[in-house]
């Protein structure tokens, strides 16, 4: 995966958050995005595929190490 990742779409847009993970199970992948906190799952925009689900995963920290 690459951040920050691309996206349009009509309507008010959402920064686009990094990290982005994914995970791999068979041939089927997992991708979260770790949406601005101002955001709530009723807020979110809503998918326009069925296969995409928008779940809230209880809060984590994460330490950051910067390289270059």
């Amino acid at each position: 995966m690459t951040a920050p990742v691309i996206s349009k779409k009509q309507g008010k847009p959402i920064a686009m958050t990094a990290p982005v993970t994914s995970t791999k199970v068979g041939d089927m992948y997992t991708v979260s995005f770790f949406m601005p906190s101002e955001y709530t799952l009723e807020t979110l925009p809503k998918p326009n595929n069925n296969r995409i689900t928008i779940s809230e995963q209880p809060q984590v920290t994460r330490y950051v190490h910067k390289f270059g």
